[in-house]
């Protein structure tokens, strides 16, 4: 317990080191990986805590881009007004695409999120009048942190803004509680009960007989109904 706190420790410490040592380019390029890795956070609270491979998960990230850089471009308003943005566009469409992708289990249900995520890449590549299309959305300002507050025009700021991640930790802490906990065990026992209820067939042979032959034929016994004969 006290090594993985002092490693925490030290990497808190780096973090705050490093926008005073490394060049503009180089700062630039730690907070990509910094925004990256809060991508993975988000990732592994629905892989890791309920064993639900979802291959559309890339998508609620480009709405939420989306929503930001437009509110930031269009009506420029601060960073938090921008975040919360996002984040109520991408829930709004996660809600009815995640109600009809919990249907299934298994690979079925990753199939489902794959599916809804190419729709929605479509809809972005094909909408350049809105999204840029291959381009992007080029000229996005950094706004002030609020109103009259400091300004996120220097790489330095943008870096702190990005590297709190305590609105991460708390999700990761949420999803630790009983109820994160319930839901994870739900999930479970319905993808198990799912797969149960299927019967499994396994070849059976008459007991006096060590091999089939013509006067015994083979039968097969299903888990949840009577043997079959061929």
């Amino acid at each position: 317990m006290i090594p993985s706190r002092l490693s925490a420790l030290a990497a808190l410490v780096a973090l705050a080191v490093v926008p005073w040592v490394l060049a503009r380019h180089q700062l630039s390029l730690l907070t990509d990986l910094l925004i990256a890795g809060l991508f993975a956070m988000s990732l592994d609270l629905i892989m890791g805590y309920t064993g639900m491979v979802s291959f559309g998960h890339a998508a609620y990230f480009g709405l939420g881009a989306y929503a930001s850089a437009l509110v930031l471009l269009h009506f420029a308003q601060p960073v938090p007004v921008a975040l919360l943005a996002g984040a109520l566009l991408a829930g709004a469409v996660a809600v009815p695409v995640g109600w009809f992708s919990t249907r299934a289990t298994g690979i079925y249900f990753a199939m489902l999120t794959l599916a809804f995520a190419q729709f929605l890449y479509t809809v972005a590549y094909k909408w350049r009048d809105l999204t840029g299309g291959s381009d992007g959305i080029a000229g996005v300002p950094k706004t002030p942190l609020f109103w009259g507050g400091p300004s996120l025009a220097s790489s330095r700021a943008f870096y702190f803004l990005v590297s709190d991640r305590r609105s991460a930790e708390r999700c990761r802490r949420s999803a630790r509680t009983s109820a994160g906990s319930r839901a994870s065990g739900a999930t479970r026992a319905r993808s198990s009960s799912s797969s149960s209820s299927s019967p499994r067939c396994s070849p059976a042979w008459p007991a006096r007989s060590s091999r089939p032959s013509a006067a015994s034929p083979r039968r097969r016994s299903c888990s949840g109904s009577s043997p079959v004969r061929d």
